[in-house]
Order: C-alpha cells, then structure tokens, then sequence
C-alpha cells in the first residue's frame, strides 16, 4: 500500500472536501408556483360547485353539471401532465392522479342521484377537501425557506 506524503493528504483534502459540499441531493421535485396557484383555483371552483349543489339541487342536475366535471377534470389531467413532466415528481403524479379518481367518483354519485344532498356530500366535501390539501401541502413544503 503506497502511504502518501502529509502534504498531498493535505492538498487532496483541500480540493475533494469543497466539492463534496458544492454536491446537492435531490429526493424530490422543487416548488411549482403555477401548480400551487392551478390547484388553488380548482379548490375553489370545487367548492363553489359544492356549495350550489347543496343549496339548490335542482339547479345542478347531474346532465346540468356536465360541463363543470369535464373542465374540472380536463384540468386535473392538465396538471397531472405538468406534475410528470418535472422529475422526481411522483408523489404529486400520484395526489392528482387520486383527486382526479375522486372527481370521478364523485361524477358517477352525482349521476346515481342524491336523496339527502347536504348529508351525502359531507364526507365527499372532507375528503376531496383533504385531497387538496395534501397536494397544497406536499407543493409548498418544497418551497425554499428564504421564499
């Protein structure tokens, strides 16, 4: 085994640990502002609908809202597509893809009827309130800290 001289350790040393500090791990994507602003936007518009659907039923019959759950969805595909294109983006491929499901499921309850409206769509209004929040969650704890 060769034993280098204390002064090439030194020099090795000096070169080799700036470049292991200058190195920087990725485990996961990095904030997206237009997501964190499209997804915040479709929260809304969810809700708003939601909202109409529980205070005037009649007004939002499963053939009237089918506008409302093609653009919602279109949407979400939208940011899906977006989400994929980042690398190391997964988790929040994989969010959307669930909200998305639930849109759907939500689509087909929709069209099944409701016969108590408010009290069927509580628990759909918690989760797809929690779905939202975890994307919301996930995007903006990747925002810098000096953002």
């Amino acid at each position: 085994m060769t034993s280098y001289p204390w002064r090439v350790r030194s020099a090795l040393h000096l070169l080799v640990v700036p470049l292991l500090a200058a190195c920087t791990v990725t485990f996961i994507s990095p904030y997206d502002e237009t997501l964190d602003q499209l997804i915040t936007e479709l929260h809304e518009d969810v809700l708003t609908f939601l909202n109409g659907l529980e205070q005037s039923p009649a007004e939002h019959t499963f053939q009237a809202s089918q506008d409302f759950y093609n653009r919602v969805l279109a949407r979400l595909e939208a940011m899906q597509t977006r989400a994929e294109a980042i690398p190391k983006n997964e988790l929040t491929v994989e969010q959307l893809a669930l909200l998305r499901d639930n849109i759907e499921n939500l689509r087909k309850l929709h069209e099944l009827g409701f016969s108590d409206t408010e009290r069927e769509l509580e628990p759909v209004r918690r989760a797809l309130n929690t779905q939202f929040l975890a994307v919301i969650k996930l995007n903006r704890a990747k925002k810098p800290e000096d953002s």
